[in-house]
């Protein structure tokens, strides 16, 4: 017997079908782990208990988002996950939860728009995408109760947006479409290593293109943002004693690349108004917090409400209120089918989008 198996328990190796993307430990371990609470899997992750074992057999640490190439195995910590067993029968894992009827009709309210390989969900703000900790319900516990026929397979997130982020939320509805949609997000992501704009060039026989607005604070120097832009800063992760999550900038002082994951956005003027700026901006990469991070490291602008990268005041308008909701939203997702299919959707703003944008004289249709 291995000596890691006194202290660990193994799922299975890795194995996906052809086509479909290389799963990230937290997926591995919600798909092929053991049955425990969804809490307690984002627990491991956060204490830094979880390892993987290389083909020598060494043990590494593993991070929720770190991806698992095939073969790799999982390990978690025996002890937490026999401790946990005596509550699994009070406490399911989120994919058990039961939905009432009046959660059921409010999630069919946030359909957008549906076709057979996918649907596109208009994402509240405040409302999380997936559980985890603290998490009652998510949006991802509401595909399979809401949005799954019969015959069909459990729809699958295939992108994400952050808690506090409104607007168009892609879903697939097949493990089909989940790999090439998936793959659509990929290519985009190595052609932003190539330092090729989608825009001029052509374009793969799949791809996915996201729309962002944002309403940004002065810079702290108080100059004009430049009307358009190229931000091309590289992110790398902070911890916290908390389990709580943060991007920097992986730029030193010189300007030069340290260690960090290849980031790039694109942004547009729309207006400048009462110390305020409208941006558009479309993410190249898909990093976490990615346009948030970009607007505060790579403008000097952070998004109006953003506790984590800006401030929780506002300092510039005094119409906001003192403490506002974040301002960014994924107004618009666009993406061509495999079979040459091109689909469009437009989201609403969210009411208190509306109306910062109303006050600051831009005309928008919802």
């Amino acid at each position: 017997m291995d000596a890691w198996k006194e202290w660990f328990l193994d799922c299975p190796p890795v194995s996906i079908p052809e086509g479909e993307a290389i799963p990230t430990a937290l997926q591995w371990a919600r798909r092929r782990g053991p049955e425990v609470p969804e809490s307690l899997i984002w627990k491991l992750f956060r204490k830094r208990s979880v390892r993987t074992i290389n083909h020598v057999g060494k043990l590494k640490r593993i991070g929720a988002s770190d991806p698992l190439p095939v073969g790799s195995i999982l390990l978690l910590p025996r002890s937490s996950i026999e401790d946990s067993h005596h509550k699994v029968t009070r406490e399911k894992s989120t994919k058990h939860v039961e939905i009432t009827q009046a959660q059921k009709k409010w999630a069919r309210s946030m359909l957008l728009h549906i076709e057979e390989d996918f649907l596109v969900l208009n994402k509240p703000t405040g409302m999380p995408v997936q559980g985890g900790s603290k998490v009652t319900l998510s949006i991802d516990q509401l595909l399979e109760p809401v949005f799954c026929l019969q015959e069909s397979d459990k729809p699958k997130l295939v992108h994400r947006l952050d808690k506090d982020t409104s607007g168009c939320l892609l879903v697939a509805r097949n493990p089909a479409a989940a790999a090439w949609i998936s793959a659509a997000f990929r290519q985009r992501t190595k052609e932003a290593h190539r330092h090729r704009h989608p825009g001029n060039s052509e374009r793969p026989k799949t791809f996915v293109e996201r729309t962002y607005w944002a309403v940004c604070e002065k810079r702290k120097e108080g100059e004009e943002i430049p009307r358009a832009g190229l931000i091309d800063i590289p992110l790398r992760m902070l911890g916290s004693e908390t389990g709580k999550q943060k991007m920097a900038s992986a730029l030193d002082q010189a300007g030069q690349h340290e260690d960090g994951l290849h980031a790039v956005s694109s942004y547009r003027m729309l207006k400048q108004e009462d110390g305020l700026s409208i941006l558009k901006l479309w993410p190249h990469t898909g990093r976490k917090h990615q346009l948030r991070a970009h607007c505060t490291f790579g403008l000097d602008a952070p998004i109006v409400g953003d506790r984590k990268y800006g401030w929780s005041s506002s300092r510039t308008a005094r119409f906001l209120p003192k403490h506002p909701k974040l301002h960014l939203h994924c107004r618009k997702i666009k993406l061509r089918c495999p079979d040459g299919k091109e689909v469009e959707v437009t989201c609403p703003f969210p009411v208190h989008m509306q109306k910062t944008l109303s006050t600051l004289g831009l005309k928008t249709s919802t």
